[in-house]
């Protein structure tokens, strides 16, 4: 019953989306698709189903929606919005200037894709569990206990994502009315994913990612990658040396070669990628392809000449150019004399790729919000050039689509974060110097020189360049977490610019969110 409740209090949240099956296997329906009574709990081949459709709510957009990508980037200082002075104006005194409006979608949403992630793991722990009563071998009964601990990890995830965002969250729990509902303590939100992530990754498989029998799966080291994240947010740096140093350790794990195919589909579930969101460029009718519009959206809006005949065509399609590189970040980048990542992660106006496509002009509404922007005199300026990281040239398409960046899949983990989040754990306990190993290794690989006693100045500037346009928008957290928000510029107000306040569509819903938050809701034991 205990769980039945934890349901009815989310559904009373969120709106719960049907998720559309397909063949990969992490795209499979569950209950809510099959009705309840059609699934024989006997049929323990069919155990994994309800973790597959975790995967795939999480895959499709509620971990890649394009409005939480964009939050991500624009708050920090290396990407600010583009597009136009008219296109979602809103958005640039919240993301520009930390003047945020609870009543703004785009401000809300990232609480309500959250909480469905956490629906749709509490439905697939009740369907484990009614597998788990017909389960009487040891062996199957540890398969129970990893697909319960991929369900668990991506639904610490969620909070993880809600705590970054919003600060103070909720704990749905049993018995708790909407009306009753309230906040917890940031802190203890936090303490409480720590505990669950080391209590569910033991469950975990200890294989690469890509040597497994579900391919790309969750292992152990995605979720050391999340507990070592989640430690560096609240300075536990004890636990993000441990977390981050078993990775490094492990010898599972090695730097692609190559840092511009690395960003491509010729890379997916290579040997640096810890944890990926899986999408099948393979089929021509595009049906595995949910992948809403985490590329285009910051992508260049311009002309694309490609190479390479694609589909019959010659001509690529172009993004959003809803994102534009800052002046301070290609600055940083030309004077620290980068050549591989200034070349994967930046492009200018009627330019070819290196592997000769062309790239187009800028066209005059993206130069209007330039000028517009340097009225505006915002910190750290605008740059005349396109985002470029994900760009995927029309030699490395195969038969795929003529999409920006096609149906790559989304690299939220890979084994250069590790390294650095490692370095710069090391450096917290031992002080400069400590990490040099691990960040000469990320250095040696973009052709940069080797460093000799690194500061966690240096190793966070580093993480910086090596990371930015990437999933989850680490720049903004790493420079308030690390007591350097002063790089986002003179509208950043410490205590008051780090979190977004509770959607006030929540509030109207349940008016309990607008007290204190009242601490001893997380639970004290993990696994429930």
């Amino acid at each position: 019953m205990k769980k039945l409740n934890i349901l009815i209090s989310i559904t009373a949240i969120i709106c719960i989306f049907s998720i559309t099956s397909c063949e990969d296997f992490l795209d499979k329906p569950i209950e809510g698709q099959v009705p309840s009574g059609d699934v024989d709990y006997t049929d323990l081949t069919q155990m994994y189903m309800p973790v597959a459709g975790v995967y795939a709510t999480c895959r499709s957009f509620r971990l890649i929606s394009w409005a939480d990508r964009c939050i991500d980037l624009f708050r920090g200082d290396f990407i600010v919005k583009g597009n136009g002075i008219n296109n979602q104006p809103a958005m640039e005194p919240v993301l520009e200037k930390y003047q945020y409006n609870n009543s703004e979608w785009f401000i809300g949403g990232g609480w309500s894709r959250a909480y469905a992630i956490v629906n749709k793991a509490e439905t697939a722990m009740l369907e484990l569990d009614k597998f788990k009563e017909n389960t009487t071998s040891a062996g199957d009964l540890a398969l129970n206990d990893q697909y319960r601990a991929e369900v668990r990890f991506f639904r610490a995830m969620a909070y993880w994502r809600a705590a970054r965002y919003y600060g103070d969250v909720c704990y749905f729990d049993k018995g708790i009315a909407s009306l009753d509902l309230r906040r917890s303590p940031r802190e203890e939100v936090y303490a409480w994913i720590i505990g669950e992530i080391k209590d569910f990754r033991d469950h975990l498989p200890n294989e690469h990612p890509n040597q497994l029998a579900n391919k790309g799966a969750v292992t152990r080291w995605a979720a050391n990658m999340l507990l070592a994240k989640t430690a560096a947010d609240v300075q536990d740096y004890a636990t993000m040396e441990q977390a981050a140093g078993e990775i490094v350790n492990s010898g599972k794990f090695s730097l692609h070669p190559d840092y511009y195919e690395l960003h491509t589909v010729n890379a997916q579930l290579c040997d640096e990628n810890i944890f990926e969101l899986q999408y099948d460029f393979f089929n021509a009718d595009g049906t595995n392809t949910n992948i809403d519009q985490f590329y285009p959206s910051v992508a260049m809006s311009t002309r694309i000449d490609f190479k390479v005949d694609v589909l019959g065509n010659f001509r690529g399609q172009a993004g959003w150019g809803f994102g534009l590189p800052s002046a301070k970040y290609v600055d940083l980048m030309i004077n620290r004399g980068e050549t591989d990542r200034l070349t994967r992660s930046i492009i200018f106006p009627d330019s070819d790729t290196p592997k000769g496509d062309h790239i187009g002009v800028m066209n005059a509404k993206i130069l209007a919000l330039i000028d517009y922007y340097a009225e505006q005199d915002l910190p750290n300026g605008t740059s005349k050039s396109f985002i470029f990281k994900y760009y995927m040239d029309s030699e490395d398409r195969q038969i795929e689509h003529r999409r920006y960046g096609g149906y790559n899949n989304i690299r939220v983990f890979r084994y250069a974060d590790a390294l650095l989040l490692y370095a710069e754990s090391l450096v917290h306990n031992n002080g400069a110097g400590a990490g040099d190993q691990y960040v000469n290794l990320v250095r040696e690989r973009a052709k940069m020189s080797t460093w000799s006693g690194a500061t966690l100045d240096q190793i966070i500037e580093e993480r910086g360049i090596e990371m930015a346009q990437e999933w989850g928008g680490d720049r903004f957290f790493d420079l308030v977490r690390t007591g350097k928000s002063s790089e986002l510029g003179r509208h950043f107000k410490v205590g008051e610019s780090e979190f977004f306040p509770t959607p006030q569509e929540q509030i109207d819903n349940h008016p309990g969110l607008v007290e204190d938050p009242v601490p001893g809701l997380f639970p004290t034991t993990f696994g429930e």
